[in-house]
């Protein structure tokens, strides 16, 4: 057995308008969502249930019950399923002590939601290959609520407005975008918009955005037999030198080298 095959992925999904009352168990594998958007209603084994309303992360173990759904509106549902003897650790000594409610706020909702959109495409491409970096985005998003849990909450100004900006990057990352023009939109300087959104996604406004851009383009690669002068023109760069090593940087080979390992 590999170092990574003591869990497998069994499916994931990225509904944006998810309207499903559930009340049930699912003894077969464990689950781990993020809600991006909400609300939902949510409970455990028909206990007292809570409202989530903003970005949050919740699991399911195999021998409980859970209730949840909308609140009144569809809501934006992220989730992954997997089973093994590290799915069961990742559950049991990583996610479960961090809340006896089931669920914990994600202060970095953005990189969440990045690492999700990874992650649904490893699970459906099931690629032994990309297998070992799916399990690794799993305890990236874990490592990230355990150091939340060691920190005491505080309020992130700006939450609002900068989830909508990140999530309008990653829908179009190819599109143009103003950081000073969206900072002047919110009322903040360039600089205090830079260190808020820095906070907010892990990494500064342009990183961010290249990184988006860099993770399109290899889907596109990934996806269909187009050239890499289309696809860098495409992703807004005449120079595919440029583009080339802008993508080494961010995905940590060169197209070529991509498109062969990851046919």
């Amino acid at each position: 057995m590999g170092y990574f095959d003591d869990l497998e992925f069994v499916n994931g999904g990225m509904p944006r308008e998810c309207d499903v009352h559930s009340d049930r168990s699912w003894p077969d594998f464990c689950c781990f969502m993020f809600i991006p958007a909400g609300p939902i209603y949510y409970g455990v084994d028909g206990g007292r249930q809570s409202m989530l309303a903003g970005p949050h992360a919740f699991w399911h173990h195999p021998e409980h019950t859970y209730q949840y759904g909308p609140n009144g509106t569809s809501w934006v549902h992220n989730w992954v399923s997997f089973k093994g003897p590290r799915a069961m650790r990742l559950l049991e000594e990583g996610l479960m002590p961090l809340s006896p409610a089931g669920f914990v706020r994600v202060s970095q909702p953005a990189v969440f939601a990045e690492s999700f959109r990874e992650l649904v495409g490893i699970v459906h491409e099931r690629s032994p290959r990309s297998h070992p970096r799916g399990v690794l985005l799993l305890e990236e998003m874990l490592k990230i609520l355990l150091d939340d849990a060691a920190r005491p909450p505080r309020a992130m100004p700006y939450e609002r407005d900068l989830s909508e900006l990140s999530a309008v990057i990653q829908e179009d990352p190819y599109a143009r975008c103003d950081f000073e023009l969206e900072a002047r939109r919110i009322g903040l300087s360039y600089s205090h918009f830079r260190r808020l959104f820095r906070s907010f996604a892990g990494r500064s406004p342009h990183d961010f955005l290249l990184r988006c851009r860099m993770r399109r383009a290899a889907r596109e690669l990934r996806e269909t037999d187009r050239q890499v002068k289309d696809v860098a023109r495409e992703a807004g760069y005449d120079d595919p030198a440029q583009f080339c090593k802008l993508f080494r940087k961010k995905i940590g080979l060169s197209p070529a080298k991509f498109r062969t390992a990851m046919p």
